[in-house]
């Protein structure tokens, strides 16, 4: 179970920083204005790779939240329906919550959407795979 649980949080973590990069990486390009000759050093600040970073602290942030999913180790845990669906979701609602309250004001919120769903449905299968694979035995 631990193993499990351990490859649920790396292949979210995994899948969620991926599709973030590709969809930053799309919106680079299809936002990017050639450069002219009279401006060569334009993008040249020490903010050029933060969209990139950004989306993987973002999966981080989420993985560490996914920490808590092992208190499914414990059998009252488990059992509990709701307990369980709580230890995997909770915190991740919490932070997603308080992410967008912070950035509803901003027109590119939702690209912090993309960045939380592109983490939560792989983790959301694994949820329920765990859940045919352990709570019902």
């Amino acid at each position: 179970m631990k193993l499990f649980l351990a490859k649920a949080i790396l292949k979210s973590f995994g899948i969620g920083v991926v599709l973030s990069l590709i969809l930053i990486f799309a919106i680079t390009i299809a936002t990017r204005s050639p450069h002219s000759p009279n401006e060569p050093y334009r993008n040249m600040n020490c903010f050029t790779g933060l969209e990139y970073a950004i989306p993987v602290g973002i999966n981080l942030f989420l993985a560490l939240a996914s920490l808590l999913a092992y208190l499914n180790i414990f059998q009252i845990i488990r059992q509990n329906l709701f307990i369980s669906l709580a230890s995997f979701f909770v915190i991740h609602f919490v932070l997603f919550y308080l992410s967008i309250r912070e950035m509803i004001s901003e027109s590119d919120v939702w690209i912090l959407i993309c960045y939380f769903s592109f983490y939560m449905l792989p983790w959301a299968f694994y949820y329920i795979k765990f859940k045919k694979l352990y709570i019902q035995n």
